[in-house]
């Protein structure tokens, strides 16, 4: 295939996302669509020059995005300009990411410049094991394993299914595996979850995914959040956001007043539930974010901070639900972070929309404002295959290593049958 070929398809597949609604005034993730697409329109011309320009400023707008970076190499080399897709590979290198170059025709040409060498050795050193992962407990069968948390009086995981429809619990001793969600018609694929160990209640959001087991038809695209006892694992309430086209209710935090956040990952709303409040209320509307994820209320307890699969982390504010961007390193790639746990003063991210899967530690300033430095504490590792969601305890990040995400297709049939069994693992902290 000729160069610009390669360059176009590269765009394209940047470029696939579900569509989201247009605010009032264009945020960053809608004019980082909107750039990247004029850039593929002005490739599919053969304008490179006004490719890079357009590139350049969705650069400004969603920073250290990896595919991007990639595609902006690209263009640099087919205006022949070497040094700027050495210098753009350089860039990616640092983001402590890897790739196939040899499978590529642009980055194949780009390779064989000799002020690609020490790029490459970077690319390479980014291939090596980091951490070590000790396994937890196994599910056999499709399950599709999604949330964990830690029910510390009865010494136990809770583990939710997106195929299976319910919670498991794994007794901690000796790693028994056994139901804990009492069966219930209103459930469908559970998702994140969190504690209020004190008033005995787990909450869990719930949404019709493709993936859930004998879903009723009507069930499809609807989310909500479940109020659960849980010493029985009996669903005490429901509370169902209005409806949609599409939902998928699917990370969930509790914060210090005792307010449930939830996330919708396909609409890109954030939805709250009061602390005895009888309706799911909207605190961000769509627009404001690509795919809201991964979440965690900063100690102040006026902000939350995102993991935007699509754009990076943000910040919410959790009076007025403005949202903002959270400043990161130069080197910093956050994007493609599912699961956000906060660790004291930084946060854990478990990030697998990048290659290497990766676990990453985040540290930041006192307030929350910024993160001040990064480094990965588990990647390349055998163990991790579409990692999504963990909980700090003891020192330990006990995480889902292995999902079962890759194991189903996306309209729910499997790609792998039987698959693989969901692994939880731990991974040392301090």
């Amino acid at each position: 295939m000729n160069l610009r070929a390669w360059i176009i398809a590269s765009a394209l597949l940047a470029a696939a996302g579900g569509a989201i609604a247009e605010p009032a005034a264009e945020g960053d993730v809608q004019a980082f669509r909107r750039l990247r697409a004029e850039a593929v329109e002005a490739i599919n011309a053969g304008d490179y020059a006004a490719a890079e320009a357009k590139l350049a400023e969705a650069d400004r707008r969603v920073p250290n995005h990896p595919g991007l970076t990639v595609l902006r190499a690209k263009v640099d080399a087919a205006q022949d300009d070497m040094a700027g897709a050495v210098a753009m590979m350089d860039r990616y290198a640092g983001f402590g990411l890897t790739i196939d170059v040899a499978a590529d025709e642009v980055l194949q040409r780009v390779s064989i410049e000799n002020e690609f060498a020490p790029v490459g050795r970077r690319l390479m050193a980014n291939d090596a094991p980091i951490g070590k992962l000790e396994i937890v407990g196994q599910i056999e069968g499709a399950y599709l394993a999604e949330g964990v948390v830690w029910d510390a009086r009865r010494k136990r995981w809770l583990i939710s299914g997106v195929h299976g429809r319910t919670i498991v619990a794994v007794d901690r001793g000796d790693r028994r595996l056994s139901r804990y969600l009492a069966a219930d018609a209103s459930v469908d694929s559970v998702m994140g979850m969190t504690l209020d160990a004190e008033a005995g209640v787990l909450w869990a959001a719930t949404s019709g995914m493709p993936q859930a087991k004998d879903l009723p038809a009507d069930h499809r695209g609807r989310g909500g959040v479940l109020k659960i006892d849980l010493r029985s694992g009996r669903v005490l309430q429901r509370y169902d956001a209005p409806p949609a086209a599409d939902r998928a209710f699917g990370d969930i935090v509790r914060g210090p007043d005792g307010t449930i956040y939830v996330a919708d990952a396909v609409v890109g709303e954030i939805w709250r539930l009061a602390p005895g409040g009888s309706a799911l209320e909207l605190l961000a509307p769509a627009g404001r974010l690509g795919s809201p994820q991964g979440m965690a209320v900063t100690p102040d307890g006026r902000r939350m901070i995102v993991a935007d699969y699509s754009s990076g982390l943000r910040v919410v504010d959790l009076a007025t639900g403005a949202v903002s961007a959270l400043p990161v390193p130069d080197d910093a790639s956050l994007l493609g972070v599912d699961g956000l746990i906060r660790h004291g003063d930084a946060l854990i991210a478990v990030q697998n929309g990048v290659t290497p899967q990766r676990v990453v530690r985040l540290e930041l300033d006192p307030d929350f404002t910024r993160v001040t430095r990064w480094r990965a504490i588990a990647a390349n590792l055998p163990e991790l295959a579409e990692p999504t969601n963990g909980v700090v305890v003891d020192g330990e990040l006990v995480l889902i290593a292995r999902s079962q995400w890759t194991d189903f297709k996306l309209d729910g049939g499997l790609r792998v049958d039987p698959p693989g069994p969901a692994i939880l693992a731990r991974l040392k902290l301090d």
